[in-house]
């Protein structure tokens, strides 16, 4: 039954993704597209229903019903999709051993889980994260596990969100890889391409590793990959596979804020797509589109969770914190946390060792010598 289910809402993934390219007004017959463009959508659904509804079997149930029926129709209307599915297949029978093979993250049980599993019983609170520090800034992965909760297999699925990233990415790879078109103008996005499959497959095969940042680390290669292929191809911006790339890449670049508020930091990597010329007036038309007012939406609800839990629209950034909520944190435990990410990002702290002197530590460039050598050469 675990196998059914995988298969059966990665096609519903893809249903979806149908639904959100026709809404948007976007053309593309890959899968992987239509499975990023699919998730993204039900993320949107989950963020939008968690207010009210209950993430139930019933409702479940009923969303992966949706999906499928709108895969089978396109499927039919559209025809001849036997190589994309095949690969398809293909690519997701191999993801079953992914799941099997390792455990779930370290994460998982402290807040992944019970986020998700609490969406399931309940409709979303306010002030949830006084219960848990993870639950401060919700990943819309927990949102996404939330609607796996399905009849005979309960809450068995919850780890399974990235295994559909991973695949997802794989088939935009491998159909940017062998794109004809793309090696005969522009071979080295063959060769990065090549280069990017390679290295997710190697280094991100372990269940284990994939907590919330993976699945964004495998976007960001994807977002690079697209930003490279338009720029250096905008002379024909006007071409349909450039008009779809442009339209792809606000959807990627929320979902991928989405995961984790701290992405934020690779949203100026698009203003490089406004040095060409012949890219600004058609920037201009996307702020003008269907496809902006969903990515605006969308990151609306980024932020409003966020706010939900904590008081605070990017927490643990202190200026865009509410101190008079009821649900609100005192200043000094949001900068002890802030103080808290800033270390472990600069290898100050792990699990078997924390500096002595924090604030000496992150402080200037104190940290750099101890990041290189535990983050550079050893993670």
């Amino acid at each position: 039954m675990l196998y059914f289910y995988f298969f059966a809402i990665s096609f519903s993934i893809v249903g979806y993704g149908f639904l959100l390219t026709k809404s948007l007004n976007i053309h593309t017959r890959n899968f992987g597209f239509l499975g990023l463009f699919g998730i993204s959508l039900l993320i949107f659904i989950s963020y939008l229903s968690s207010l009210f509804l209950v993430h139930d079997f019933l409702f479940n149930s009923f969303i992966l019903f949706i999906g499928l029926i709108s895969f089978i129709f396109f499927f039919f209307k559209l025809g001849n999709f036997k190589k994309e599915l095949i690969l398809h297949i293909l690519i997701f029978s191999i993801l079953i051993i992914f799941i099997l093979v390792g455990k779930n993250h370290d994460d998982f049980p402290y807040y992944h889980f019970p986020y998700s599993h609490f969406l399931t019983q309940y409709s979303h609170p306010l002030g949830f994260g006084q219960l848990n520090n993870g639950f401060r800034n919700p990943s819309s992965l927990f949102f996404l596990n939330s609607l796996f909760y399905l009849p005979k297999i309960s809450f068995y699925l919850f780890h399974v969100a990235p295994a559909y990233f991973l695949g997802f990415s794989n088939l935009i790879l491998i159909e940017i890889i062998f794109g004809k078109k793309i090696y005969n103008s522009q071979k080295f996005i063959n060769f990065l391409s090549i280069l990017s499959l390679i290295f997710i497959n190697i280094f991100f095969y372990r269940l284990a590793e994939h907590g919330t940042d993976r699945s964004g680390q495998i976007l960001v290669f994807i977002l690079t990959i697209i930003i490279l292929l338009i720029t250096n191809n905008s002379k024909n911006v006007n071409k349909i596979n450039n008009t779809f790339y442009i339209y792809f890449i606000p959807i990627l670049l929320t979902l991928l804020i989405s995961l984790k508020p701290f992405y934020l930091i690779y949203a100026p990597i698009v203003l490089i797509l406004l040095v060409s010329p012949h890219l600004k007036s058609f920037i201009k038309k996307i702020l003008f589109s269907k496809t902006f007012i969903y990515s605006a939406l969308y990151i609306f609800f980024v932020f409003l969770y966020n706010f939900l839990n904590s008081g605070c629209i990017v927490y643990p950034a202190l200026f865009s914190c509410f101190s008079n909520l009821p649900w609100s944190f005192e200043a000094e435990v949001i900068k002890d946390v802030n103080q808290w990410y800033e270390l472990w990002s600069k290898a100050g702290a792990r699990p078997d060792f924390v500096v002595e002197n924090r604030a000496e530590y992150i402080a200037n460039f104190n940290w750099l010598s101890g990041w290189i050598d535990n983050y550079f050469f050893n993670k």
